[in-house]
């Protein structure tokens, strides 16, 4: 048991120390033109990414399967556009298609 937690913290204390540097040592540059970069366009490739894995098993010939994803993909959209906060969309699509994957 000791030493689970001794590898537990040993571990935890590595990754706060690898998510720390960077800030320590980079704090007062401005960030290179390839981190300026990789800031602005690797969340929204992620998101597509995601959204493909997530739309690619879906039964579109099915239309009472297909269409909860749908809703589901168009109200998280909508939500993100009008509200700009990934929570509450994200969090709004999912509870409406769990909801919607229930009733119908």
């Amino acid at each position: 048991m000791t030493q689970v937690i001794i590898a537990t913290c040993v571990a935890a204390g590595v990754t706060l120390f690898t998510r720390l540097v960077p800030f320590l040592f980079f704090r007062n540059r401005p960030p290179s033109p390839g981190i300026a970069y990789l800031q602005r366009y690797i969340p929204p490739m992620t998101m597509v990414i995601l959204v493909a894995y997530c739309l690619k098993d879906v039964e579109w010939h099915d239309i009472a399967r297909a269409i909860p994803v749908v809703v589901g993909v168009v109200v998280t959209a909508a939500l993100h556009f009008w509200k700009r906060n990934p929570l509450i969309s994200i969090f709004t699509g999912t509870a409406l298609y769990m909801i919607l994957i229930r009733v119908m």
